[in-house]
């Protein structure tokens, strides 16, 4: 493969999933030479179990977007080189804030979520 800008990829979990959900992709990305990272949201770093049995948790709920989008950009700027960046739902969203922030060599927003009040009831946006 030539003109790849990074060889770490840094995998941004959804809103509604636990960081663990990128496990196969980590294992793929890893076999063809990848470092790999999916760091858990700010207080979401348990296992699912542990995760359902706190459900409700208030301090999950009191996460907001900057918060847990500036959480991923203290461990991007930790790395040693510019990640990509692979997001799903809000990580795609976050995704999308950090690369204008000038953190990531490229990015992958995979059914990116839309910023508050973006969300159209059209079909077309559907």
């Amino acid at each position: 493969m030539k003109n790849i800008p990074s060889r770490t990829i840094l995998f941004i979990t959804g809103a509604f999933v636990s960081h663990e959900c990128w496990s196969e992709w980590m294992t793929f990305f890893a076999s063809r030479g990848y470092t790999c990272h999916n760091p858990a949201w700010p207080n979401k770093d348990a296992s699912v179990p542990t995760l359902r049995q706190r459900h409700p948790d208030a301090n999950v709920a009191a996460n907001g977007l900057r918060t847990v989008t500036d959480h991923y950009e203290q461990f991007a700027r930790q790395l040693p080189e510019q990640p990509v960046l692979i997001g799903h739902s809000f990580g795609g969203l976050m995704t999308q804030l950090l690369l204008n922030r000038g953190v990531g060599a490229a990015g992958v927003a995979i059914q990116s979520g839309p910023p508050q009040f973006l969300l159209s009831t059209k079909w077309s946006f559907i």
